[in-house]
């Protein structure tokens, strides 16, 4: 979805049984996103960077209808971690 501004936003929403905090820590590390973002190849940050969180520059390969992986740069701006298991935010 494509903002005012132009940039574009990331949403999904499934239900995991377990405490926000953890299922929050394994979505936003780099060397598992993978993992959650079927259509991820790779992610590629600084080194020191072990999470994705504000400020963090990245370089996405990602598929799309089955096409070869490409990259794409972006930028994280904004992150909410959740602080319910039933919150949602806008």
């Amino acid at each position: 979805m494509s903002t005012p501004d132009g940039s574009r936003r990331l949403a999904q929403s499934i239900t995991i049984n377990a405490a926000p905090e953890k299922v929050w820590d394994l979505i936003t590390r780099i060397d598992t996103m993978t993992d959650w973002y079927d259509t991820w190849d790779r992610v590629e940050t600084a080194a020191s960077d072990t999470h994705m969180r504000a400020g963090v520059s990245f370089r996405c390969h990602w598929r799309y209808d089955g096409a070869k992986a490409r990259p794409f740069p972006g930028n994280a701006v904004v992150l909410h971690p959740p602080t319910h298991p039933t919150e949602e935010r806008q």
